[in-house]
């Protein structure tokens, strides 16, 4: 949302508006933190006598997680070109798909960076960027036929769909564990490789 607010010019920046925002997110974060440390914490006690059992949570935990970023793709794209719609940012074609990509996919690329993390599977094995620029495309050409700003139901039930269709693309690829074929990944570049080198 920042770096949206930043790249249409739009200020005062939204969470600078009102508080609520930052201290939800701090707020999750400590509650987040502290649900995880309670689990580890209790994992010895309920999981020493029944390995099938902590495989059968660590399933349940990674396909939560799966949803939920499924989830996070679609939803962000869709968010990303409304604001490019709302504030008239034109080409929309173009310029809805590249704020849905930055929406759905900064944070991540950010995060990544921040920790140092020398492979960046967003921007390597990922398709955080195809799908994103897929959904992107088709909604905003669905918002740019003519008469469409004059029928809100159809704005609707279209950002619906549109979430629906990049939530089961995604949803669909990495339950499949599918590559993305179209980046070179760790076969061709080498990242770990080079990295380990560079740290002798």
């Amino acid at each position: 949302g920042l770096v949206l607010d930043l790249l249409i010019g739009q200020t005062p920046v939204f969470f600078i508006e009102t508080p609520v925002y930052i201290l939800l997110v701090v707020g999750l974060v400590i509650i987040g933190t502290a649900l995880f440390n309670i689990l580890d914490s209790l994992r010895p006690r309920f999981f020493e006598q029944s390995a099938g059992a902590e495989r059968w949570a660590m399933r349940l935990y990674e396909r939560l997680f799966k949803v939920f970023d499924a989830w996070a793709v679609a939803a962000f794209t869709v968010i990303g070109v409304g604001v490019a719609a709302e504030n008239q940012i034109a080409p929309l074609w173009l310029w809805g798909p590249v704020l849905g990509v930055i929406t759905a996919s900064f944070v991540v690329i950010l995060r990544d960076i921040v920790r140092a993390y020398h492979d960046i599977l967003i921007l390597k094995k990922d398709s955080y960027g195809e799908i994103s620029i897929l959904i992107g495309i088709v909604y905003a050409l669905f918002l740019l036929r003519p008469g469409i700003a004059l029928n809100p139901n159809a704005i609707v039930w279209t950002t619906f769909v549109a979430i629906g269709a990049g939530f089961s693309l995604r949803l669909w690829i990495i339950f499949r564990d599918w590559p993305n074929p179209l980046q070179l990944g760790n076969r061709a570049t080498a990242p770990e490789k080079r990295f380990s080198e560079y740290l002798k």
